[in-house]
């Protein structure tokens, strides 16, 4: 058993979890969460503690017990709590303006980038150079965020410190020629 999975969730009350052959299914109030089942692992619930466990001792069963775990974990925090990424960007010109619920960004290029958000992702500008990601699947929170970035990522400058950062990211500024 991995470490993680011999401790357990603690499930929160109003949180249910349906377990079904083909799908685990996390859910409070309005917001819901399905993963697919694995034949190798088995998720036991009592007492607002859910622990999973593997069926038997392959490597394969071993990975999916903590990949499991992981996912039910995130599902649950998901739908209490919820996820969020705060990016900045940093850059003479750079800006973002929402529009309804897509973001329009001026990075640089000749033309604004036009972003429409994924089913459940939520995005908010605070201001000109902050934009707020916020959801209950960590995965397409992340994705989100690496999709935004990706418009900035290869241009990242270690001489000026451009580009589009998940805040408190940290790229190591460089020093340009020094003259003789």
């Amino acid at each position: 058993m991995s470490r993680k999975s011999k401790k357990g969730i603690i499930v929160e009350e109003g949180v249910s979890i349906q377990i079904n052959q083909d799908e685990y299914s996390v859910s409070k109030g309005d917001k819901k969460i399905d993963l697919n089942a694995s034949s190798y692992i088995s998720i036991n619930q009592d007492n607002g503690l859910v622990t999973v466990e593997r069926v038997n001792n392959t490597k394969i069963a071993k990975q999916h017990e903590g990949l499991y775990h992981a996912l039910l974990s995130n599902a649950v925090e998901g739908v209490t709590k919820g996820f969020s990424i705060k990016l900045l960007l940093k850059g003479v010109g750079y800006r973002a303006i929402q529009k309804g619920s897509s973001l329009e960004l001026q990075v640089g290029y000749s033309h604004a980038i036009k972003i429409d958000p994924f089913d459940g992702i939520n995005l908010k500008v605070q201001d000109q150079t902050t934009i707020f990601i916020t959801g209950i699947k960590k995965e397409d929170v992340g994705q989100m965020a690496a999709n935004i970035m990706s418009y900035r990522a290869a241009k990242k400058d270690p001489y000026k410190q451009k580009g589009i950062f998940i805040e408190g990211t940290r790229l190591r500024k460089k020093e340009g020629k020094k003259a003789k």
